[in-house]
């Protein structure tokens, strides 16, 4: 329907003959090409991100979690500030799990789009980058660690988190006339997300402790929404999932 308005609107306009046609076909391809990227049958991308490249990097995430515990017991002495390796700790723990649900939900997610494709590509980045800033892996003593960079944690998360929202109000949208669990199950995550993303927005400022409870809050009802993501159980739902 818009195009059919854009098109009538060019032809009132004085614009010559040469120049309309090649925005129609401009238009009927951009048409076209939005039309293939938001395709439903896209099993094989889907599995060549769950079964293969998500798990190669969650796998190197989990990887730098072991190595990091084996730096932290081989080199307890030069630990000045047990407090600030117990929350380095604790962050790459949430953000494993944080994760690892995120791979529930993508393996659960159906229809898989190619756009998805390009997001969780997107979502990989933010998840190494958030753990990088960690800086667990610096080749300095323990007791002369650069500081965790926690306003590049919470952008990584914002983004993450902000894209995720599109993601599902899109998800929303295809499933607005499905079963009622279905709407009620993804009228919860664009809860979650909005709670998600207000809070890290509020508390932009605040230290490392706090920004810490958020995440791990938010992860644990992420875990939630990913246990159900295939069945698509609303967390109040009466009936059981299987």
């Amino acid at each position: 329907m818009a195009t059919e308005q854009l098109l009538k609107e060019l032809l009132n306009r004085g614009v010559t003959v040469e120049k309309k046609l090649h925005m129609i076909n401009l238009i009927i391809k951009m048409k076209g090409f939005i039309s293939w990227f938001d395709t439903k049958d896209n099993k094989g991308w889907h599995d060549l991100m769950t079964n293969q490249i998500y798990t190669a990097v969650l796998g190197s995430i989990i990887y730098m979690f072991f190595d990091w515990g084996y730096k932290v017991i081989n080199y307890q002495e030069s630990i000045s500030s047990y407090n600030d390796i117990f929350l380095r700790t604790s962050f790459l723990f949430v953000g494993i799990i944080f994760y690892i649900s995120d791979f529930y939900y993508i393996k659960g997610s159906e229809p898989y789009r190619k756009w998805h494709f390009l997001l969780d590509l997107i979502f990989m980045g933010c998840m190494l980058y958030s753990a990088k800033l960690l800086n667990i892996d610096s080749e300095d003593k323990l007791n002369n660690l650069p500081p965790i960079n926690i306003i590049g944690i919470v952008k990584s998360y914002l983004i993450f988190l902000t894209l995720y929202l599109l993601w599902d109000i899109r998800e929303l949208i295809a499933v607005w006339n499905a079963k009622k669990d279905q709407k009620e199950y993804y009228f919860e995550v664009l809860l979650w997300e909005i709670i998600s993303i207000s809070l890290l927005f509020w508390f932009w400022h605040s230290n490392e402790l706090t920004i810490f409870f958020i995440l791990a809050i938010s992860t644990m009802w992420f875990c939630s929404i990913s246990y159900r993501k295939k069945d698509h159980k609303p967390i109040f739902s009466r009936k059981k999932i299987r």
